[in-house]
């Protein structure tokens, strides 16, 4: 279902909580109808996560209103976060993460593929200092955005000014102050 998958979950009410760290895919190829989902939680997020020159190829497409994430082993809870953010209009979704770095994520579908699913490259909500450059989604349009920010997290532009995303997630930062 998903190509690539990261879940930090509770399985059962009283269980621990794990942790994912240092985590780094680079120079990876995907063809795929489905999208890459990488999901924390906010008292546990999946911390310092690299994606570095990802080819995200999308093949025929799946529509995502019934999706859902992956459930391992024996669980006894189920909620919001089943499904919260595996619906998430975008091919890398990326929740409650602390220390992003996106260098090179390149989403390439049809033209047909877009008009029938018009999907960000990447969506990150609830994620801390992220450094995102270099993604790009063809065909380029101007919605939705290459990049959908969530949550209000702290962006890093190329430049190294930090921002916060409001409510037009695909605005510039503003000016640096003279």
């Amino acid at each position: 279902m998903f190509p690539v998958f990261m879940d930090v979950e509770h399985r059962h009410k009283d269980s621990k909580v794990g942790r994912i760290r240092d985590v780094t895919l680079e120079n990876v190829t995907i063809r795929s109808g489905s999208g890459a989902l990488v999901q924390g939680m906010p008292e546990s997020p999946i911390e310092r996560l690299a994606i570095r020159r990802m080819d995200f190829q999308v093949r025929d497409p799946q529509g995502w209103s019934a999706r859902r994430k992956h459930i391992g082993g024996r669980r006894t809870l189920t909620g919001q976060r089943d499904t919260e953010f595996a619906r998430m209009p975008g091919w890398f979704v990326a929740a409650h993460v602390d220390g992003l770095t996106v260098d090179g994520l390149r989403v390439r579908m049809s033209e047909d593929d877009f008009r029938a699913f018009p999907r960000s490259a990447l969506v990150a909500a609830g994620v801390k200092d992220a450094d995102v450059r270099n993604v790009v989604r063809e065909p380029d349009r101007p919605y939705p955005p290459v990049v959908d920010r969530r949550q209000r997290p702290v962006i890093r532009s190329r430049t190294g000014r930090r921002w916060r995303a409001g409510r037009a997630a695909n605005r510039r930062p503003p000016a640096a102050p003279r």
